[in-house]
């Protein structure tokens, strides 16, 4: 399979995982915010026409610029088609009846119209549709997709267990969802060179695979017959019971132990105290300070949908770091023994909880910036500058004297470049890019002496020669 072919199959792959939590969303939304008034068909037409024009755009030759415009006009007239067709599908186009309509539901405050969830989702699935074409196809963005998805389809699933709706489809969807995110998982292997698909015992490997799956969906299937409502009632009331017979026999013992030390004097009874007197109402003026009824609820889903975007958000950008920490990983490996080593799993550990204490220390340093002393502040912008000044100065020279630094490279492995490229500098390459390295991502500050130190190794640097550099 060639790499054109592996990359639409991977194209499909990607877009038929998103499709199918997509499609999950709508039918949420469908049934409990409007009662089944949703066009989910028509909503859905937005994310492969998305896909269409945006492949379409690269072989037009315009700038940036009226590519974008020309694309949201695109979607500015099919969403007026979505609402001609949902608010008067017989009456005449030209009529500004069914315009004022839609519009009107547009601006509704009391309750969530159909109107505003159309006009939302049709702008989210062209926006989506758009991302995709964007995106990076490897190993990495595959399993962010995953991941990103399977979180979604939980979220949604707890929602649909929660509201007591019962879905249509929901079972044939996850299906489809899990064979598009391992066929995209297995492509992208196959593509690197570094899958199962591509080693001498794939078809060992396509066999336990094959196997897997159908045990998963022999055992998912009997558990689905085995596991009813019922069964789960009646095991929850045998927990019940249990629990309620513990804290009876655990009460009982505890009232022996207390009579065994008992005084035989009457205990008297405590005196009651007199019941308070009856609260009156709010006075009349305070009703102008209640929020209505409508309010809370649209403001309940205003909290609702940020929740649930810092969530998602949060969730995508620490998988997409770990995946990215991993990737890297792996790469450095290839060829490579590996041995198992005792602490390693420790050492990597402490690497990341020490990772996390600096990203916290940054924040609130950041938070903590305006009560700092602005002399304080100063000095340090101007050693960051200092030290930033002489590593771009340098990376400048040795890229006018033919080692350019590649875009992909960071600041250690342009080092190992420049050690390569001039062997007799290759300390003062080190000072420079170690020092600039703690600086820029370790957040440290330098003295005075030590910026002195990089400005005269600098200084000494630049006055190599041409002809040393050529012979180097």
């Amino acid at each position: 399979m060639n790499q054109a072919r592996q990359r639409d199959i991977l194209f499909l792959a990607i877009a038929g995982a998103e499709a199918c939590w997509i499609v999950t969303a709508l039918l949420l939304l469908d049934v409990k915010a409007v009662e089944g008034s949703l066009p989910i068909l028509w909503l859905l037409s937005f994310y492969p026409l998305a896909l269409i024009i945006g492949k379409a755009f690269r072989y037009l030759p315009m700038s940036r610029s009226p590519l974008f415009f020309l694309n949201w006009t695109l979607w500015f007239v099919w969403c007026l088609a979505l609402a001609k067709h949902h608010t008067a599908p017989f009456e005449d186009l030209l009529e500004p009846a069914w315009l004022y309509s839609f519009a009107s539901g547009i601006f509704q405050v009391s309750s969530l119209s159909s109107h505003q969830l159309i006009l939302v989702c049709s702008t989210l699935l062209w926006w989506l549709g758009g991302r995709l074409l964007r995106l990076r196809f490897d190993f990495s963005t595959s399993l962010t997709e995953f991941q990103f998805g399977v979180a979604i389809l939980l979220i949604l699933f707890f929602f649909e267990t929660q509201w007591d709706l019962n879905l249509p489809g929901l079972v044939p969807i996850t299906m489809a969802f899990f064979v598009f995110s391992f066929a995209g998982t297995a492509i992208t292997h196959a593509r690197e060179g570094a899958g199962w698909l591509s080693g001498p015992f794939r078809s060992r490997w396509m066999i336990l695979l094959i196997v897997t799956l159908l045990l998963i969906l022999v055992g998912g299937m009997l558990i689905g017959a085995l596991v009813k409502p019922d069964l789960l009632r009646l095991i929850l009331s045998v927990f019940t019971t249990l629990w309620n017979t513990f804290w009876y026999l655990l009460f009982a013992v505890l009232s022996f132990i207390v009579n065994l030390f008992s005084s035989d004097e009457p205990m008297k009874p405590p005196i009651m105290p007199s019941m308070p007197p009856v609260p009156a109402g709010p006075p009349e003026w305070t009703k102008i300070f209640r929020i209505p009824e409508w309010v809370r609820r649209l403001g309940g889903i205003v909290m609702m949908i940020m929740w649930s975007i810092l969530i998602l958000a949060a969730l995508w950008s620490v998988s997409s770091q770990i995946i990215h920490w991993l990737r890297q990983r792996f790469d450095s490996m290839n060829d490579i023994e590996v041995e198992p080593m005792s602490g390693a799993f420790l050492d990597d550990l402490l690497h990341l909880f020490k990772g996390l204490f600096l990203l916290a220390s940054r924040f609130f340093r950041f938070l903590l910036r305006p009560f700092r002393n602005k002399r304080e502040l100063r000095a340090a912008s101007h050693e960051i500058s200092s030290i930033r000044t002489v590593y771009r100065r340098m990376m400048d020279w040795a890229a006018s004297a033919g080692c350019p630094r590649d875009a992909a490279q960071t600041p250690h492995e342009y080092l190992q470049s420049l050690a390569r490229w001039l062997p007799e500098a290759g300390q003062d390459f080190a000072l420079i890019t170690n020092h600039y390295v703690l600086v820029r991502y370790g957040d440290c500050l330098l003295n005075r002496d030590i910026l002195d130190q990089i400005k005269t190794t600098w200084e000494k640097l630049r006055q190599v020669k041409p002809a040393s550099r050529g012979k180097a």
